[in-house]
């Protein structure tokens, strides 16, 4: 803000320390390093100004974080015996409890067959099967939902720096991610809100409701 205020009032060599200063001070700033770019723009630099946008595009794209493809942790614990003793103990747990009508014989056949009938490993899941669903990517690359523009110029409207800010949205039309895109016109009609300019504000308005349907 400094820089902002010093170039408004004309003195440009104390703005341009200001600007150099938040760009060594915050390296990774986005913001600074676009305002840098803006003042240069000011000053008809161009090559200060490109050198200025593409490190605020570097910046920008270095701070999105990707999130590495991960494996889902399934809490299934493999069993500790082999699936043959784990028959063996499933049909040794089973208990012979005299019948009042002397059916235990036949309980207890039931029991050994049902030991008989079930297949090895039917019991336990979560392996095999539990697989393809433990190797799913659960994260995808962000991308980028706005321009070095837009991210400044909100912080130029925060702060009432109407004047480099027209300059921001100017540079965001020239933008091949830019555009007339609806924040576009929403931040364009809070500049004219701004400068009291309602008419031209409500035009801007109903373009960004267009460009949303």
């Amino acid at each position: 803000m400094c820089g902002i205020l010093a170039e408004m009032g004309g003195r440009l060599e104390e703005a341009e320390t200001f600007f150099e200063g938040a760009t060594c001070v915050d390296p990774a700033n986005v913001v600074a390093w676009t305002l840098f770019g803006l003042f240069y723009e000011g000053q008809e630099n161009s090559i200060q100004t490109v050198m200025a946008f593409l490190e605020a595009t570097k910046q920008q794209r270095a701070a999105l974080v990707v999130t590495p493809p991960c494996r889902v942790e399934t809490s299934v614990e493999s069993p500790d015996l082999g699936e043959e003793e784990q028959e063996v103990v499933n049909c040794e747990s089973l208990t012979i409890k005299p019948d009042v009508d002397g059916d235990t014989e036949a309980s207890v056949v039931t029991g050994s067959q049902s030991c008989q009938d079930s297949k090895p490993g039917e019991g336990y899941k979560g392996g095999a099967e539990a697989e393809p669903s433990a190797m799913r990517h659960l994260a995808t690359p962000t991308r980028l939902n706005t321009t070095i523009y837009m991210e400044t110029v909100q912080f130029l409207l925060q702060n009432n720096a109407l004047q480099m800010a027209q300059r921001a949205l100017a540079q965001e039309l020239l933008c091949p991610e830019g555009g007339l895109s609806s924040s576009y016109h929403l931040a364009l009609a809070r500049l004219q809100l701004l400068r009291a300019e309602y008419g031209s504000a409500e035009s801007s308005l109903k373009e960004a409701l267009h460009d949303s349907f």
